[in-house]
């Protein structure tokens, strides 16, 4: 339904033009009446308004201003303004609002007839181009999901013989046949997104780009989804006429500049030479492991043949001497921070090196788990709790897939291995304090709490630095060094047991009996016979 609002603050010029104009021969279906800019606003905030016909000069609030509220709150509205000054300013900032028309009053209905039939014509026509638009981005929308779906067949290598996609793919005007030439290429977004999180968008913008490069020079292109952040490029041309490995080069670095330098995205590119569609399937498997390998985060064009190259006539690269035992003196005596730089600068000697592979990785970091592993044992430290920080969940498997996970993943353990040996050693200094406390009011009946709140300590806290520490509950510990001391009373002096009791803390003779027997393995008076005994030589 096609909607016109007619605006003015004189009655009779809206009565006229709503009487004057035959709205039904111009296209239009309904029209609305408004007197000043603030019920236009109501009109336009419970109808859809296509064609707002407004007067300029207007108390409180002019035609203008009204237009600027219209185009603030995103109204899809076309405007046409009414004016009895032919004034310049005017005509400019309607045209810069988007007015499609200016017309001077008097003006006859015939005109303003005409142009809102105008007008009506421009608003179906952008309707009809904009379902079209819609239309063709579901088609291209639907044929890139067919393809992906196709294509991810072969390239998880579950298909032999392509004969049938191909004929999938000629059903969708893509001319590849058994003997078309192609070029094969894996697209890896190595850092940066492009600032587009939606895949199917971030994917058809880069066909875009790729198919405005290789169309100038009549070659074909489709672009189907991988895994995440990548994706398989296809070469090729209708008539066989397929570009060169140069021009191919070329043009992927092209590509690699425009995404990085607009786009903010560093892509890495994996490329077959000429191949046949039934190479598919080995050529991608051959490019999975080039790309698993890249864990430096090379950008660039890397081509299948000269990787075979490289391997086949082996690497004659020197591998810097990773040197474990020093690291682990490193960290173990507290050059924990040393140690993390001095391993990182290995990691980027291999990099420089070209010997950064993903096996050279993986190796790196059970290295570095065995550095860890030996300097925990030599400082108490238990390693499986670091590695169970919460700060450690976010890596999982990508500390091994990338040089630059590692090193960060590197540097977060460390950090945590740091903070535990400080938090060790705090511990230590606080065991030494409680330990020392309890030797000073040994006299005294000790409980928890008195200690905890004399060294400014929680109860539960200091029970468990104490067992962790000592091996053994602060009260056992307690009770064992007040029977030691007792046993030194009752062998060097002639103290009464009651006496002994009561100096080491005990108000009560029987439990200090038990106690004692308990640690002791025998009872006081026993023990104060044994030395009597011994000191007369006698057969007791």
């Amino acid at each position: 339904m096609m909607t016109v609002l007619i605006v003015d603050d004189q009655t009779s010029v809206v009565n006229g033009i709503h009487a004057g104009i035959r709205w039904k021969e111009a296209g239009v279906d309904r029209v609305l009446e408004a007197y000043h800019a603030a019920g236009a606003k109501k009109i336009f905030q419970n109808y859809r308004v296509d064609i707002l016909l407004c007067d300029i000069e207007m108390p409180a609030e002019d035609g203008i201003s009204l237009l600027r509220w219209v185009r603030k709150m995103g109204y899809q509205t076309e405007c046409i303004f009414l004016t009895a000054h032919a004034e310049f300013a005017y005509a400019r900032q309607a045209l810069q609002l988007g007015s499609v028309d200016y017309i001077i009053q008097p003006a006859r209905y015939e005109d303003i007839e005409k142009t809102i039939y105008r007008t009506v014509n421009r608003i179906q026509e952008n309707m009809r181009a904009a379902e079209y638009y819609d239309y063709g981005k579901l088609l291209s929308h639907k044929k890139m999901k067919v393809l992906d779906g196709l294509f991810s067949r072969i390239l998880s290598g579950g298909v032999k013989d392509t004969s049938g996609l191909l004929e999938d793919c000629r059903r969708l005007n893509i001319p590849l046949y058994e003997k078309s030439s192609i070029y094969l290429v894996r697209i890896v977004l190595v850092a940066g997104t492009g600032g587009l999180e939606d895949e199917e968008l971030r994917q058809y913008s880069l066909l875009n780009i790729l198919a405005e490069l290789f169309s100038d020079y009549g070659q074909e292109v489709m672009l189907t989804s991988a895994d995440d952040n990548s994706y398989m490029l296809l070469v090729f041309q209708a008539e066989n006429m397929l570009i060169d490995r140069m021009g191919t080069e070329r043009l992927l670095l092209e590509f690699i500049e425009q995404c990085r330098l607009f786009a903010d995205m560093h892509i890495a590119c994996y490329s077959s030479e000429q191949i046949n569609p039934a190479d598919i399937s080995v050529c991608a498997v051959q490019m999975a492991g080039m790309a698993r390998d890249n864990v430096t985060g090379q950008t660039g064009v890397f081509w299948i043949e000269d990787n075979r190259k490289q391997k086949e006539y082996g690497d004659k690269r020197e591998i810097p001497f990773f040197q474990k035992q020093k690291y682990i003196d490193y960290i173990a005596n507290g050059y924990i921070s040393s140690a993390g730089r001095e391993i990182i600068k290995y990691l980027e000697k291999l990099k420089s090196a070209g010997v950064m592979d993903a096996a050279m990785l993986m190796k790196c970091y059970q290295d570095f788990q065995e550095i860890l592993y030996a300097s925990g044992e030599k400082n108490g430290i238990w390693v499986n709790n670091i590695l169970r920080q919460p700060q450690m969940a976010a890596y999982g498997d990508k500390s091994k897939s990338s040089l630059e996970n590692l090193e960060d993943y590197i540097g977060t353990v460390l950090e945590i291995y740091e903070s535990s040996m400080r938090k060790k050693e705090e511990d230590k200094t606080q065991i030494e304090k409680v330990i020392e406390y309890i030797q000073c009011n040994i006299e005294k009946e000790l409980k928890r709490q008195e200690i905890a709140d004399a060294l400014h300590l929680n109860p539960d806290y200091l029970s468990r630095i104490f067992t962790k520490a000592v091996g053994k509950p602060l009260k056992t510990y307690i009770i064992e060094e007040k029977m030691q001391l007792a046993k030194i009373l009752l062998t060097t002096t002639p103290l009464p047991v009651g006496d002994i009791a009561a100096r080491i803390g005990y108000t009560n003779f029987s439990h200090f009996s038990q106690s004692y027997k308990k640690v002791m393995g025998k009872q006081p008076f026993e023990e104060r016979k044994k030395e009597n005994c011994q000191e007369s030589d006698k057969d007791c």
